[in-house]
């Protein structure tokens, strides 16, 4: 009985939030809600004004303080941690007919913390879905849609201008690995394994994972340069995910060396596009493999010049901005709300659970 009462009530409150003349959404990160409400902590004033010239006009985005006074539609990242108690804290300030998701940036790792989260919301969003388990799956909150990574450091006007400004800079033709090395990960050892037999070819800045100062310590102008310096990257994923350096990679002009297991790509961008942008796919992570790759990429770059570079950019600006992924999730709740999907609870794929419906 109480899980029919749940996704009657679940669906009524989404209808009450897309119902109406005004609809409002709020997009932050978990560490906002409880210290800062500047919009600047939430990512960036250019990624705020990026989402509103993408999500449709009948939906208005409000900062934190703005939001507590009328329903609303909050989307908050998730990073593999508990944040449990912080969405309590924002239920308790917010409108009580307001719908919660969360967008798990890293449902491919943090499996108990993730699922924590997970049952205080009434909308779960997931970035890595192929491969990934569905324990997620509760009677409380549905799984909503596969809603994927994206360029989530630099705005379309800012990749357009530090573009222009460094159109002339001289890359070098070797393959980056800007990474953090999570010393208990199985990816420390592939990088490891690659930094002593590839270091000829590749530029290895790695990180460990208690201090993260030399890349996240740079100006945002030093960052886009830490990429734009390179002509490509190599993408080590930590569990067959789909991650933000694809697309950072792509904002700074850079063609990204992707291996296969990496299988949601092809749900962001046909195998077409891929080739059009110069991406370069590999069988595995071998040292043999990812050479052969950094080898092509670069041919790639040398081949199309500053126009690859443009058509790399400009991709990201059209379709892998935050803003382009917000305004998927809007259109998953104006469908619930229109009655063209209903969330349901039954004994679905990954078992009994809540389950958005077509």
């Amino acid at each position: 009985m109480w899980t029919i009462q749940r996704q009657e009530s679940l669906n009524d409150l989404i209808k009450i939030n897309t119902n109406t003349s005004k609809k409002y959404f709020c997009f932050l990160k978990p560490d906002v809600i409880s210290s800062s409400e500047h919009l600047e902590s939430i990512y960036h004033p250019t990624d705020f004004d990026d989402t509103n010239n993408i999500v449709a006009s009948d939906w208005t985005q409000l900062k934190l303080h703005e939001s507590y006074t009328v329903p609303c539609f909050y989307i908050i990242t998730a990073h593999g941690s508990d944040i449990s108690d912080s969405i309590w804290n924002l239920r308790s300030k917010a409108h009580p007919l307001s719908v919660f998701s969360l967008w798990h940036f890293d449902n491919h790792v943090g499996y108990m913390a993730n699922y924590i989260s997970a049952i205080t919301v009434d909308l779960n969003f997931i970035s890595h879905n192929l491969g990934i388990t569905g324990y997620l799956t509760n009677p409380i909150a549905a799984i909503a849609a596969h809603i994927p990574s994206c360029s989530m450091q630099f705005g379309a006007d800012e990749i357009r201008q530090e573009q222009s400004k460094y159109k002339h800079l001289d890359r070098i033709s070797k393959g980056l690995f800007n990474y953090v090395s999570y010393e208990n990960a199985p990816r420390a050892i592939t990088l490891n394994t690659l930094s002593q037999e590839i270091n000829d070819i590749a530029d290895f800045k790695l990180m460990p994972s208690n201090d993260r100062s030399r890349y996240w310590g740079l100006t945002r102008t030093e960052r886009y340069l830490d990429w734009a310096a390179y002509k490509c990257s190599v993408i080590v994923p930590l569990v067959q995910d789909l991650s933000t350096r694809v697309f950072d990679a792509l904002a700074t002009g850079q063609i990204p060396v992707i291996p296969e297991e990496i299988r949601d790509l092809d749900l962001v961008m046909t195998r077409d596009i891929q080739h059009s942008l110069g991406i370069v796919r590999i069988d595995n992570l071998s040292s043999e493999c990812v050479r052969h790759g950094i080898i092509q990429a670069i041919q790639n770059f040398d081949d199309t010049g500053y126009l690859g570079i443009v058509k790399r950019t400009e991709f990201v600006i059209n379709h892998a901005l935050i803003g382009h992924r917000i305004s998927s999730m809007l259109e998953v709740i104006d469908e619930i709300g229109s009655g063209k999907r209903d969330l349901v609870f039954g004994n679905g794929i990954n078992g009994i659970g809540a389950y958005l419906n077509s």
